[in-house]
Order: structure tokens, then C-alpha cells, then sequence
């Protein structure tokens, strides 16, 4: 490591960015008026009478000199291993460099003191003793205390590590009198005199704005479409939003953002925010000011954030801060653990705040795909894996609660109370998880169940394009729709056949799987969607002959073409109705024609479709938001030439 020097506390604080660690800032700006008060600071403590401080476990033992004899402000201070020279700013130490001007006690010249770092050094305080200039290097393992100290605002443990080593002991102010009068236990620990060093650094990170803006040519063009199209339009730059944030046992939390399109990082910001009375008060002062600053950037650049990333942390500490990008911005919040992989091999709690930020901005692009949704994910056995994988949390128990009344609110904890303390598990099955209705009511279903803590899962099969077109076409004569000759043939009918029988037996009747007993974990009761999945009935009552299984209906099914014998209509309902028939319930959609008259009516049960209120679909948009998308519609109707 190189062995550098500075001139003065400004010099010594701005070879801190030297070539070896560019990632460090420039933090002379920061300290501007502040070189008095920490030389006053450590001339105080080099002055303080001798006592020996308590060893403590996470921190090196140090022991004040005693006034007889001459020492420098490395003993002094306690920090490991100080050297001292006044040599000329960034020179190598000479022998004629190493005089003895025998300097009056206690009394120092304001030239560099070094703390040596793993990379870099630090001159403030000098000494000219030629003693102190022997002092022994300390073990490596010592060299990275004050280095550690400094990153300790990368991450929360950290940042409470050296937040408790500063306050330990701290310098107290006399606030009765209004003069700074050290309290006897400060000489205990000296730390107390780098405290404004650190807290200098940690300010140099906490507070940069947002700086990167649209050109003014971009600016005048989309006002002007707003004045004169409206809303619909300016096409807005989509971006994406990465969040981080660390956290002290002080009641302050560090907030970064960062900014990407899908390539480059185009901005970031750092805040510090006090959350003393927040606590106290249960607000979330992290949401207010994160919806405040991504609304007004937005509005100020033209610009619509597609998804922001956050890590798990962050999400409990602002408990709000999810529901609201969703509700009132537009946003989905994709939440991540920073050790998704294995523990050692993250770099999590080396990271600075707004790297943390950068990360999650990279790593949310990843969720999304061509058409700025998120990537639909469907995992071992073919479970749906709804919003983003679980990464996606959009909505709070709180959100649901406000979309009802409270009489139906408390009917929907008593079923999900009882489904809880009976450790009820329900699958449902059906042939594609997106596409239709019926994938859009399921995933609003588990995303809620999981809110709830029911345990519910879905599982669609492995696709077969060939299997696809048959089932369509089996939904198309069902509904009158199709051709008057056309039907679905013998193969046809077994290719079906032999695609559930595989697919069962593969993944859900195999060890571990859904549909295997409920004594060896299997689901206690099961819901088949729609008529490309019957098969699985008969195999299941099979096995598990008691086992509840549930047949829902979502489709209009022309049930008097199904009565007339030879139809298209009546030989598809045959072989359907074959495995039907063995399931405990029939629930139709409430319209009793959709119902044939081959079904026992004391199996019927009618049942509306039913939504999430507050999905992409259905949820309220702002002004700002209902614009996007609106010139997206406008633009697909320009290119169709309507």
C-alpha cells in the first residue's frame, strides 16, 4: 500500500479518493469551515489527562500515555497504527526528515496525522518526535478498523456497529449552559475525535439530488402536445427505479435511488431522513418521500417508471412503500433478497447505499419482459408462480380490507381462520396460467391467499402445441361457435387423454407431488378449471376416493345443442361428462342454461366470476398514468390505420 501523505486536514481528507479507490467522493465540500473544530477536537484529547479505557469486545483496547513523557497523537488517540512525519505533502520520508525540534508538551503543530487503511491513508495531526516515528506497524487484521468504520454506511449492521462504537462514551454537550463541555467518561474512548470525520463521510453520501434532466427541446415538444392533445399526447421515456436504503440504531435511515432505462444508469439521488417521530406517530416517512421524488421526476422529465426494485429489508421497514408505487404510481414493486444465492457469495454488505440502489435497478430489469410486464414464471411440477414469482408485492391486507364492506370483510376471516387452524391445503388445475379468464382469476386468488397465509397453489401441465389446438377446438363446439360438421376425433380424444395421464403421473402423483395423499402432504381438496383437465378426476378418486374434488364450469356451454343426440355438441359433452360425473361438486357460472341437463342438480352449485379489484385491470389510474397508456392505445390503432 502506498505510503501517502497530505498537508493540512483538506489535503489529508482528498487523498482518500486517491487512484487506488476512485469510488470514494471527494468530501472536502463537506467539510468546508470545519477544519478548526476537529484540530480543536483532537488538541483536546491529546491534552486529556492519562486513564486507561475499558477493553471492549468489538473494538481494540487503548490506554492514554502518561503526561511525563513525551507522546504523540497516535497513543493519544488510540487508533491503530499511527505514523507521523512532516514531510512535504505526498513525499516518501527522508532521514532529514526525521529531526527533533523537542516541541513543548502538549503542544502540537497542525500537520498531518496518518490512519493507515487496507487502501488508503489519512494525514490530519502531525508529530515531530523521532520516538513516535518507531512506532510498530499493528497486525493487518487492525488496519481496517477505521476503514470499516467508513463503510459502515453500506449496509444496516454496519451502520448500527458504528453507530454504537461513536455514542459509546460519546462528547457530550452541557445544552443547560450552551458550551461544549466534555463529560469525563470521553477521555474513556477516543474514538470521540474521528466521530466528525465519519460523520463527515456518512453526510458526503446521504445528501446528492437528482441532477441528470431532459433537454429543454424535449421539454417545449411534449408541453406543447399536452396543450394540444391532452394527456394522451407525449409518449413518455419508460424507465426503471432501483431502491435501497441503510438503516442506524439512531432513528435515521440513508435512502438512495437510482435510475435505469434498460442499458445504462441514468440518474441517482441519496437522502438522509430523520425517523424519530415517525416511529412514534406510525407513519412512513421512506414512502412519502420516495412516492414524492419518483412522482416529481416523472413529471419534470416526461418519463414512466415501469418497476422499481427494493430489497427485502426495506420492505418492512417501510411496510407501505410496495402498495403505494402499485396504487398511486403505476409501478410494480419487485422485492428481492440481496442473498438469493449463496450467503458467501454476496457482496450485499460491502456495497454503498446507492450501489445497493443500482443493483436492485439492474436486477428488477431482469423481471420484466418484451411488453414491460413481468415475466410469467411457472416452476417444479408446474406450479404458477404468480407476480413475478411471489417478487411482486402490490398489495397490502389493509388494500382488500378498504374494497369491502366490513360484514363481508369478517365472513372472509372466518373461512380463512378455520382453512388456517386446520392446515387445509387446496390445489387448483387448469391447462394455461395466462391467456384467459380464467388464469386471470386465479392469479388474483393465490396472490390474495398468500396475503391471508391460506395455503393454496396452482399447477397448469407441461404445454403440447398439438394438445392445445384439440382443446380449443373442444371450447369452440362446446359454445356453438365452431364449424357445424366439425369434431373432435378418437385420437384426438386419447392425445388428451394420454397428455393429463402423463403429466399426472410425472409431477402430481409422484413422491411429493399435489395429488398424492394427504396423509403423505397431498392437497386435501382439489378444483379442476374447465374441460381440458376432467381427466385428472377418475385418477385422482382412484387413489384418494374421500378426497373432495371440484368441478368449475367457466365457459357458456350450449346446453341445448348438447341435447340434441349426434351433435357435435352432445358427443364432446359424452366424453367429458364421463369424467365429471365423479366429482363431488359442479360449480357452473350463475346462468342455468350453461348447465346440461345430464348434471345431478343437487351437485350444482353457481358461482359468479370473480376479480381482484385492485389488479393492473381494475385498480384506479391517475391522470399521469391513464396519459401512457392511452397514446399506447392511440399508436396501436394508428398502426392498424383506424
Amino acid at each position: 500500500m502506498p505510503h501517502l501523505k497530505g498537508q493540512g486536514l483538506r489535503d489529508g481528507l482528498q487523498v482518500l479518493q486517491g487512484p487506488g479507490d476512485p469510488s470514494i467522493p471527494d468530501p472536502s465540500p463537506v467539510l468546508e469551515g470545519h477544519e478548526d473544530e476537529l484540530r480543536h477536537r483532537l488538541e483536546k484529547v491529546a491534552q486529556a489527562p492519562s486513564e486507561s479505557t475499558d477493553t471492549d469486545s468489538e473494538a481494540p483496547s487503548f490506554t492514554m500515555p502518561d503526561k511525563s513523557t513525551k507522546s504523540s497523537p497516535a497513543t493519544v488517540l488510540g487508533v491503530p497504527h499511527v505514523s507521523v512525519s512532516d514531510a512535504s505533502p505526498l513525499s516518501p520520508p527522508s532521514p532529514e526528515n526525521n529531526r527533533d525540534p523537542s516541541p513543548q508538551p502538549h503542544s502540537y503543530t497542525p500537520l498531518p496525522l496518518k490512519f493507515h487503511t487496507p487502501s488508503y491513508s489519512l494525514d490530519l495531526v502531525p508529530s515531530t518526535s523521532p520516538e513516535e516515528k518507531a512506532v510498530p506497524p499493528t497486525p493487518p487484521e487492525q488496519h481496517s478498523h477505521l476503514s470499516h468504520l467508513i463503510r459502515s454506511t453500506r449496509d444496516a449492521s454496519h451502520h448500527k456497529g458504528l453507530s454504537r462504537l461513536l455514542e459509546h462514551d460519546r462528547y457530550s454537550p452541557d445544552r443547560s449552559s450552551g458550551q461544549d463541555t466534555p463529560t469525563p467518561q470521553e477521555h474513556h474512548h477516543p474514538h470521540n475525535v474521528i466521530r466528525p470525520l465519519v460523520k463527515a463521510i456518512m453526510a458526503f453520501e446521504k445528501g446528492r439530488k437528482f441532477s441528470a434532466s431532459t433537454s429543454v427541446h424535449r421539454k417545449r415538444k411534449m408541453s406543447t402536445l399536452v396543450e394540444k392533445e391532452g394527456a394522451f399526447g407525449p409518449a413518455l421515456n419508460t424507465l426503471y427505479l432501483g431502491i435501497s436504503a441503510v438503516f442506524a440504531d439512531d432513528h435515521t435511515a440513508v435512502v438512495a435511488l437510482a435510475i435505469h432505462d434498460t442499458v445504462y444508469l441514468i440518474d441517482f439521488s441519496v437522502k438522509h431522513i430523520v425517523l424519530d417521530d415517525a416511529l412514534k406517530l406510525g407513519d412512513d416517512l421512506i414512502a412519502d418521500y420516495i412516492i414524492n421524488e419518483v412522482e416529481k421526476y416523472e413529471h419534470e422529465n416526461f418519463a414512466k417508471f415501469i418497476g422499481a426494485g427494493l430489497p427485502t429489508t426495506l420492505k418492512y421497514m417501510s411496510p407501505n412503500l410496495c402498495s403505494r408505487l402499485w396504487l398511486e404510481l403505476d409501478i410494480v414493486p419487485i422485492v428481492m433478497r440481496p442473498d438469493d444465492e449463496h450467503k458467501e457469495k454476496t457482496f450485499w454488505d460491502v456495497k454503498r447505499v446507492d450501489e445497493q440502489a443500482d443493483s436492485m435497478a439492474r436486477k428488477c430489469i431482469m423481471n420484466f419482459g418484451p411488453s414491460l410486464v413481468p415475466i410469467l414464471q411457472v416452476g417444479w411440477r408446474g406450479i404458477v408462480q404468480t407476480d413475478a414469482a411471489f417478487r411482486a408485492h402490490l398489495t397490502t391486507v389493509q388494500n382488500h380490507k378498504d374494497t369491502c364492506s366490513h360484514a363481508t370483510w369478517e365472513t372472509m376471516l372466518t373461512y380463512a381462520k378455520k382453512l388456517r387452524a386446520n392446515k387445509i391445503k387446496i390445489a387448483f388445475f387448469s391447462s394455461t396460467p395466462q391467456g384467459g379468464g380464467v388464469a386471470l382469476m386465479r392469479h388474483a386468488l393465490v396472490r390474495f391467499a398468500r396475503l391471508m397465509g391460506v395455503d393454496l397453489t396452482w399447477y397448469v401441465p407441461k404445454p403440447r402445441p398439438g394438445v392445445f389446438r384439440i382443446t380449443k377446438n373442444v371450447h369452440n363446439i362446446l359454445q356453438g361457435v365452431s364449424h357445424p360438421d366439425q369434431r373432435i376425433s378418437p385420437e384426438e380424444k386419447q392425445a388428451i387423454i394420454d397428455w393429463i395421464a402423463e403429466n399426472a403421473n410425472r409431477y402430481w402423483f409422484s413422491e411429493g407431488g399435489p395429488l398424492r395423499s394427504p396423509e403423505e402432504g397431498g392437497a386435501d381438496v382439489v378444483v379442476i378449471d374447465d374441460p381440458q383437465m376432467p381427466g385428472l378426476i377418475p385418477m385422482i378418486k382412484k387413489i384418494t376416493p374421500d378426497r373432495p374434488v371440484l368441478y368449475r364450469s367457466h365457459i357458456q356451454i350450449r346446453s341445448d345443442l348438447v341435447a340434441k343426440a349426434g351433435s357435435p355438441q352432445a358427443d364432446i359433452w359424452d366424453f367429458l361428462w364421463s369424467n365429471i360425473k365423479l366429482a363431488d361438486m359442479f360449480i357452473s357460472h350463475p346462468i342455468p342454461m350453461f348447465v346440461p341437463h345430464t348434471v345431478p342438480r343437487d351437485k350444482v352449485v353457481y358461482f359468479p366470476a370473480t376479480t381482484d379489484w385492485l389488479d393492473g385491470l381494475n385498480k384506479h389510474l391517475n391522470a399521469w398514468d391513464t396519459g401512457y397508456y392511452g397514446h399506447i392505445y392511440n399508436m396501436a390503432c394508428h398502426a392498424q390505420r383506424m
